[in-house]
């Protein structure tokens, strides 16, 4: 028994435990003391427990306040009770509510105010219940399910938005807070009615009234009741009755109110498509109200709706102006997604004209863009998102037909200009041209056209070329140096081969230098008519053959010696060239001494001096 005693006593102290705030901090008044001490003595008596010192510390701590000290003792005497008879419980008990009768007599003022207090939180605590209790249940009701809606998707759109300017804000509220506003208070509504389960909805045909010709009929309708009637000939009384379960319940969005805080149709028609018959039922109930909902319940900040109130009675007119301004802003939002697939297909066409690769001037010929009556798409996709899904498909095909030509137009010039294509290449990238006219030096001599070079170049598929080794091996010995064959070569092409050209034709003048002294550039040597009678003689007196000298070597010589200058005739060394001859020729140098005064120039003299006509020339020009 006492282990059951100790084990009500540890709930009795956690319990307490959890409501240990209510521990007083101020001092007892004498009627608190003698309450604390009779309920320590009660206790331990109507438990058999006997309380430690420490125990009763914490039993003075755990117990403050009238609840907290109520609820032990309560425990304590129905654990009293189990174990005792009702005889013995009766005395005992008496006897304990004597002690505390008893010990009201020293209450005071404080204690007296300290209950007046206790009373009134009690009284305010059974208030605040009864209040969350009722707005629980009208929470749970069709008006209230609606409004406690409309607040949470008004609360949503209400507010300024994280990327919203002020100015944009307070615009919205200005000239958009009624039609939202409407907007949600007639999607919830709807929203709501459509939710509702007409399964078990009834029609019911009570006993036809023969005598005043009607049908009493008794319809349930989302848990409200209510009787109407239908005046039916006596002659189609049976019939109706036998076609009463064809006819089919149809009720209209907008014929609706609430009674009792439920939502109920305000005319209900009965319909037998195959008779092609109607029947108008409407509601006529005393405690029917409107479908109305006030702004300023819903405790949300907005002054453009101050007062406010939505009337479901209006709902049509308001649907129908709500449509009118989406339709407006369907077009609107039409017409934006189409003006912006043009600006992106317009300025991607400027980029290809800008493609410096694009020289037949290629653009997008056209784009897709989005249909007026356009369907809305799959599952819950609204016509605007199916909208902004088209938008995003055009725009990406835009995109694809950009990026196809963008980057075909180098790789196609590349292919049937490569001349223009390397020319575009390097005008974009002036030091890739500085870098490749360098390196082209290295390599010019495995490459027949300078095209060829710039394409590997530019592709990266260049070796390593030796062509300046090899042509001075080749050519080094017509310059004093390395570094004045350098000095030529990095040149380029045209002025180093000049310089060759010029050196190569020196050179063999140099070389023939023996001949060219005494070489005749009016005539070929041959044997004279005295040197063919004297060899004729010389045979005879030696009685031997003589051979003739052969001068074809000498005139070979004299031959590549004009042919060369003839061809230096529009070089720009030439004059150099008629220097060397002139000075070295002896018959030339002579005659340019005598009459070189008569010429303008040496390339004059001596093209006079070569012609058959040059002493006419010459008489000419003493004149």
């Amino acid at each position: 028994m006492k282990n059951i005693k100790t084990f009500c006593l540890l709930i009795l102290l956690l319990f307490n435990g959890l409501n240990i705030v209510f521990a007083q901090i101020t001092q007892p008044t004498p009627y608190q003391k003698k309450q604390l001490e009779l309920s320590k003595k009660w206790f331990q008596i109507l438990t058999g427990y006997e309380m430690s010192m420490s125990d009763e510390v914490f039993y003075e701590q755990l117990t403050a306040g009238k609840e907290a000290n109520d609820f032990v003792l309560g425990l304590a005497i129905l654990n009293y009770a189990m174990y005792n008879s009702k005889s013995q419980c009766e005395k005992t008990f008496t006897k304990m509510n004597n002690e505390f009768k008893q010990a009201e007599k020293l209450k005071n003022a404080t204690d007296f105010r300290l209950e007046k207090e206790a009373k009134a939180r009690k009284e305010q605590a059974e208030k605040e219940r009864k209040l969350r209790a009722e707005q629980e249940a009208y929470a749970k009701t069709d008006i209230g399910s609606i409004q406690k809606n409309i607040k949470s998707e008004f609360e949503k759109w209400n507010p300024k938005g994280e990327f919203e300017k002020e100015i944009d804000y307070t615009e919205r509220l200005k000239n958009q807070s009624r039609t939202a506003f409407d907007s949600i208070c007639l999607e919830k509504i709807k929203t709501k009615i459509n939710g509702l389960n007409s399964y078990y909805w009834t029609k019911e045909l009570s006993t036809y009234n023969s005598e005043k010709e009607f049908f009493p009929v008794l319809f349930k309708t989302n848990g409200v009741e209510w009787q109407s009637k239908i005046n039916i000939p006596i002659s189609q009384a049976e019939n109706f009755k036998n076609n009463w379960s064809n006819l089919k319940m149809k009720i209209d969005d907008y014929d609706w109110c609430f009674v009792e805080n439920s939502l109920c149709p305000t005319l209900i028609v009965l319909e037998n498509k195959s008779e092609n018959s109607i029947y108008k039922f409407p509601l006529n109930l005393q405690n029917q109200s409107e479908i109305l909902y006030y702004f300023n319940d819903l405790e949300i900040d907005n002054f453009y709706l101050k007062d406010y109130i939505f009337k479901f009675s209006n709902a049509k007119i308001i649907a129908e102006q709500i449509e009118k301004e989406k339709q407006r802003k369907d077009s609107l939002e039409l017409v934006t997604l189409n003006q912006q697939l043009n600006l992106i297909f317009n300025d991607y066409n400027n980029q290809l004209l800008q493609n410096p690769y694009n020289v037949s001037k290629k653009v997008i010929s056209d784009f897709k863009q989005i249909d007026f009556n356009l369907e809305k798409g799959y599952y819950d996709k609204s016509i605007s998102e199916t909208r902004q899904k088209k938008f995003n498909e055009y725009k990406s095909e835009i995109e694809r037909k950009f990026t196809n030509l963008n980057n075909n137009f180098e790789r196609e010039l590349k292919s049937s200009n490569p001349e223009e294509y390397c020319k575009i290449y390097f005008t974009l990238n002036p030091d890739k041209m500085k870098e490749a006219d360098k390196m082209y030096l290295e390599c010019r001599c495995n490459y027949p056209k300078r095209e060829d070079f710039d394409l590997k170049f530019i592709a990266g598929n260049l070796y390593n070329c030796n062509c300046r080794e090899n042509e001075y091996r080749k050519n080094g010995k017509l310059f004093e140096s390395k570094n004045e064959f350098d000095s030529f070569y990095d040149k380029g092409d045209d002025i180093y081969f000049a310089e060759y050209e010029k050196r190569t034709v020196l050179n063999y003048l140099n070389i023939n230098n023996q001949y060219l002294e005494s070489m005749d550039f009016q005539k070929e040597k041959k044997e004279s008519a005295g040197s063919i009678i004297g060899r004729g003689l010389l045979e005879i007196a030696t009685n031997s053959n003589i051979s003739a000298k052969d001068y074809t070597t000498e005139n070979e010589i004299r031959k590549n010696i004009l042919s060369i200058i003839t061809n230096c005739q529009n070089k720009i060394y030439y004059n150099q060239v008629i220097d060397i001859v002139i000075e070295t020729n002896k018959k030339l140098n002579k005659e340019w001494g005598k009459n070189g005064q008569n010429f303008e120039n040496k390339a004059e003299f001596y093209n006079a001096y070569l012609s058959e006509d040059y002493k006419k020339i010459l008489k000419e020009k003493k004149k």
